[in-house]
C-alpha cells in the first residue's frame, strides 16, 4: 500500500488506510508493517483476531464495535460499508473535544407476522479510571428513548424498526465535557420480536 495524492503528514495527524480481505471464520494473526523511506525506520504491529461465523439464523448476533474518526452517509469512497462511510480510527484514541463515532452491524433480527423488525439498542459508556463523564448525542440511527448518567456510567437508549434481518448501526457522541481517561463502551441489542439479546464491547481513550 502506498499513500496517494496530498497527505497531511504533520505530527499527530490521522492517515487512515484500509484493505478488504475475504476470509473464512476462524483464528488469524494479522501483521502490519510500516516503513518510513526517509528515515529507514520501520515497525511491525501484530494482533490475533477471531472471525466469528454469522450463519446461525436462529441466533441474534452483533459484530465487533468499530471506533471511527468520521461516519457519514455516502454513495462512494474506499471506506464505504453499504451506504455508510466509516473512516477507521485504529488508535482508539480521541482528542478532547473530538466527536466519538462508533459503528456496528446486527444479524438475524426476527420479523413479525407483518414482516417488520423492532429492536432496542443500549449504549453504556463507563469510565475505567473512575473519571468524570459527560456526553451529548450528536447523531444516531433510530428513535432516542432517553439518556441517563449515574456516577461514572452513561446509558443511552434507542428504539428502531425496519424490514431487514441485517442492519447497520452507528452513534456520534460529543464527550468534550468528559475528563481524560479510558472508557469502556458496551452496545446491547434486544430484539423485541424474538426476546433475544446480543452484546459487544470495546474500549477507547480520551486524551
Amino acid at each position: 500500500l502506498q499513500a496517494e495524492g496530498d497527505v497531511d503528514t504533520r505530527s499527530g495527524r490521522l492517515i487512515p488506510e484500509m484493505d478488504r480481505i475475504m476470509l473464512a471464520p476462524g483464528n488469524y494473526r494479522v501483521a502490519v508493517q510500516v516503513l518510513d523511506k526517509r528515515s529507514g525506520k520501520s515497525q511491525v504491529y501484530n494482533q490475533t483476531r477471531v472471525i466469528p461465523s454469522f450463519e446461525t439464523e436462529e441466533k441474534l448476533q452483533i459484530s465487533d464495535v468499530e471506533l471511527a474518526a468520521q461516519i457519514d452517509v455516502a454513495d462512494a469512497g474506499k471506506f464505504l460499508k453499504g451506504d455508510i462511510s466509516v473512516v477507521p480510527l485504529a488508535s482508539k484514541a480521541y482528542q478532547s473535544g473530538q466527536p466519538v463515532f462508533i459503528y456496528y452491524e446486527l444479524y438475524h433480527l426476527k420479523r413479525d407476522d407483518f414482516g417488520a423488525t423492532k429492536y432496542r439498542i443500549s449504549y453504556e459508556v463507563k469510565s475505567k479510571d473512575n473519571t468524570s463523564l459527560g456526553a451529548k448525542v450528536l447523531g444516531g440511527l433510530g428513535k432516542l428513548l432517553g439518556q441517563r448518567t449515574e456516577g461514572e456510567v452513561i446509558t443511552i437508549e434507542y428504539e428502531q424498526a425496519g424490514q431487514q434481518v441485517q442492519e447497520q448501526g452507528y452513534l456520534q457522541l460529543d464527550m468534550s465535557s468528559s475528563e481524560a481517561g479510558t472508557q469502556v463502551l458496551t452496545v446491547t441489542v434486544t430484539d423485541d420480536n424474538s426476546g433475544q439479546t446480543a452484546q459487544a464491547s470495546t474500549t477507547f481513550r480520551i486524551q
